[in-house]
């Protein structure tokens, strides 16, 4: 079994498929980020969520696989997972994809799922009516089919703490939102920090190390 830091230096050096591999023997794997890796393949990944099912933060974003439909990649989630970012699926991420997230990963605190041309005002429907409950986070910037009177029914998720909806809203827009939500920040994350290490992860690391 490997542990993170010969996962590191097995990444440097071996072939896609043998980094796979690598990823997949990290039966206790939590945080995996594959953001804008170019040849991740949808097989690989599904690879990893098999064996890795302790996973609780996932991020995609921006990666070779958002080329193609993510219908396998979503059907393959395991319930562990609660901070989630599939964002850049611009062609691909559709409403229905969103359902079976919604479905599957019951315990979701954050999903950016941004960029997604042909997401829907019926997206904003199925997280407010499964996960309303959990969700303190959402993503939806730059999905343009979305519109922008539906976010007003975020409304209806008294745990929401952060939505953000960068580039389909002009700032008047937003205002009016920010006051229709008054416990929500509207729009303060420009970047995502699902998957990725944080000061407190660091020095949770020396603590292990000590």
């Amino acid at each position: 079994m490997l542990n993170i830091s010969s996962l590191g230096r097995c990444l440097q050096v071996c072939r896609l498929w043998k980094k796979i591999a690598c990823i997949s023997n990290c039966l206790f794997l939590t945080h995996l980020n594959l953001t804008l890796c170019k040849e991740v393949t949808i097989s690989g990944v599904i690879e990893i969520l098999l064996a890795c099912n302790r996973l609780t933060e996932l991020n995609l974003s921006w990666s070779s696989i958002c080329r193609y439909s993510p219908e396998e990649l979503v059907s393959g989630l395991p319930s562990t997972i609660n901070h989630l970012n599939l964002g850049g699926f611009r062609d691909t991420m559709q409403d229905g994809h969103v359902a079976e997230i919604v479905a599957r990963c019951r315990r979701l605190q954050d999903l950016d799922i941004s960029d997604s041309n042909h997401l829907t005002s019926t997206a904003v429907d199925m997280l407010i009516h499964g996960l309303s409950d959990t969700l303190k986070g959402v993503n939806m910037s730059r999905c343009y089919s979305v519109a922008p009177d539906s976010l007003l029914r975020f409304v209806n998720m008294p745990n929401l703490q952060y939505l953000d909806v960068l580039g389909i809203m002009d700032d008047a827009s937003v205002s009016a939102l920010t006051d229709a939500l008054p416990h929500v920040n509207v729009s303060m994350r420009p970047f995502s920090a699902i998957a990725r290490p944080t000061p407190s992860m660091f020095f949770q690391g020396l603590e292990h190390r000590t």
